[in-house]
């Protein structure tokens, strides 16, 4: 916790600075390696599965492979991409290149649609999901285009998801070292969310289920708290379920902004891992205040009112700990095991 003015401030332990240094390494050796794109796909069959991933973008279009950047456009775009799942892979696995994809190796593109309105999107995939509602997800930083479509639909296949999936695209740089312009960005797509989520709530009744990764935990419940302002009571009443995965949210302004939403604290879900090493980075660089992703205080959290999913000690999925629903095949299997509820 910050030090009132005054007292001397402790400074870290070196095994503290070495475990920081280290993430960074980690970090910036991820932000130069080759990342995925949507290049055309092949014209051979290749024997997988397609998930049609929908998507609302706040991303300026790129006209390259990437199809859309991290700078931000003045208004929103909207779309399809087929996403081609790989036959040869791990359950939780997300194989992909930045070269020229094996079909059967690594996830790519099968197709990409443009619609003119947010009505044709939202409409294309009401009619897709045979009546089983939509899933809203918002990625995290340091996320490209081509990385959060394919994230989500591996994690919409692995864990056997019903209806359709909606991926919200914010215009996050996909850098590791532009955390701070990264939440800016994040924040500066709060209405365009507040708007799609509103709009994704008509017509009545459809089942409106919302996810969030990381940062977009943060941009997710800002978009939340200005539809309870502004009195959009029957587009929050429409939300099923609203679930946070690792979110990186101060504990306390976390607590602010349920009070604020006009819907249940316990329509939430919070994935927690105490020993997310990202969080930890996220909470050196944020004035030492913990995260609510990997917050050590697990009462206080469902004090709130809200369902907690604590994965500390699982041993696996990614190794930062940062996105275990989506990399543990243990907890992928459980999932699939429970589709239906």
């Amino acid at each position: 916790m910050p030090t009132p003015c005054g007292r001397a401030q402790s400074r870290p332990t070196p095994s503290f600075q070495t475990s920081l240094f280290g993430i960074l390494a980690i970090l910036l050796l991820a932000g130069c390696a080759g990342r995925p794109t949507l290049l055309p796909p092949q014209e051979e069959s290749f024997g997988g599965e397609t998930v049609p991933v929908y998507f609302v973008t706040t991303r300026a279009p790129s006209g390259t492979p990437e199809v859309y950047s991290g700078a931000r456009a003045l208004s929103a775009s909207y779309g399809r991409v087929d996403v081609g799942i790989p036959t040869d892979r791990t359950l939780g696995t997300l194989p992909t290149t930045d070269g020229r994809p094996n079909p059967s190796r690594h996830f790519h593109q099968n197709g990409i649609y443009r619609y003119q309105s947010f009505a044709q999107m939202r409409d294309a995939a009401l009619t897709s999901s045979g009546g089983m509602g939509v899933s809203l997800f918002v990625h995290g930083y340091n996320n490209t285009f081509a990385e959060s479509l394919f994230r989500l639909a591996q994690l919409h296949h692995d864990a056997d998801q019903t209806g359709a999936a909606i991926a919200f695209q914010w215009a996050s740089l996909g850098d590791p070292r532009a955390y701070v312009h990264d939440r800016d960005s994040a924040l500066h797509a709060r209405q365009t969310l507040a708007a799609t989520i509103e709009r994704l709530s008509q017509p009545s009744p459809n089942r409106l289920r919302l996810g969030a990764h990381s940062m977009g935990s943060l941009l997710l419940m800002e978009a939340l708290v200005r539809l309870s302002l502004e009195g959009k009571s029957s587009s929050i009443r429409a939300i099923d379920e609203v679930v946070l995965i690792s979110p990186d949210i101060d504990l306390g302004l976390f607590a602010q902004q349920l009070a604020e939403i006009d819907l249940p604290p316990s329509r939430f879900s919070v994935v927690i891992n105490r020993e997310d090493r990202l969080l930890r980075l996220s909470s050196a660089i944020s004035g030492g205040n913990a995260r609510v992703g990997a917050s050590p205080d697990v009462a206080a959290l469902r004090n709130l009112g809200v369902q907690v999913f604590d994965l500390t000690g699982l041993e696996d999925g990614d190794r930062p700990g940062h996105f275990l629903p989506a990399t543990s095949p243990l907890l992928l299997s459980i999932m699939r095991t429970n589709s239906g509820d």
